[in-house]
């Protein structure tokens, strides 16, 4: 079995858990829109900070700015970032990485969701051509030199991940029935 067959085996549960949360939020209805952009808002950014544009990461774009240009266009100003572990090794950075460029797969289904006119820089920002493939090659290969630890760090860097994403959509609805 791959490296990322592996990765992803075993954060199916993690991965389920926020298919499900994240699909609460109403893409047609304005403010739940701005709600699911702020959910992500809180989490984006601060993993590409972590990430940087390393040479021993697989090339990936970030789209934390197009999340802000998305809020822009509904004059919401993003939330303050969550906080990830800054001290990760590189294993972790790659689980952090599958599940960043994971979400850009799933972006594309959900743009199809966006109230009509919303602004969906973010969400259109899918991979091009061979760029999945291009990541999930250079977590194999990587795997493939390294060992079972190495993979172990990768899968505990996607459930991070995920579990950020969890908490900021968990945050970020508390915050908004605080405000209601």
């Amino acid at each position: 079995m791959s490296a990322h067959a592996i990765v992803k085996a075993r954060t199916a549960t993690a991965h389920r858990m926020i298919d499900a949360t994240y699909s609460r939020f109403d893409l047609a209805d304005r403010d739940s829109y701005i709600n699911f952009l702020q959910a992500h808002a809180r989490v984006v950014p601060s993993i590409e900070a972590v990430l940087g544009h390393r040479p021993n990461l697989p090339h990936w774009r970030p789209r934390a700015a197009l999340l802000s240009r998305d809020l822009d266009a509904f004059c919401v100003r993003p939330s303050k970032p969550l906080a990830v572990i800054e001290t990760l090794g590189l294993a972790q950075k790659f689980g952090l990485l599958y599940v960043l460029e994971g979400s850009r797969l799933g972006g594309r289904l959900l743009l199809q969701r966006v109230g009509l006119g919303y602004s969906s820089h973010y969400l259109s920002a899918k991979h091009t051509s061979g760029e999945w493939r291009a990541f999930t090659v250079a977590l194999d290969d990587r795997a493939r030199a390294e060992n079972e630890d190495w993979l172990e760090g990768v899968v505990a860097g996607a459930n991070h991940g995920f579990e950020l994403y969890e908490l900021s959509a968990a945050e970020l609805s508390t915050e908004s029935g605080r405000r209601t």
